[in-house]
């Protein structure tokens, strides 16, 4: 008798998880990380014409 390796099954992939968790992060994102406008506002007048960033 030999002694062989024992694979167990794969399990089967839970498609609504991955959505679920993506979702999950957009919104924690969206509330732990507001929009700044003046933070933006610095970033393109550092990076752009001050004419480029009029749009607030």
């Amino acid at each position: 008798m030999t002694c062989s390796t024992i694979i167990p099954a794969a399990r089967p992939r839970r498609a609504w998880l991955s959505p679920v968790v993506l979702a999950a992060a957009i919104a924690a994102a969206g509330l732990l990380l507001p929009e700044e406008p003046q933070l933006q506002a610095e970033l393109c007048q550092r990076t752009s014409s001050v004419k480029a960033c009029q749009v607030w």
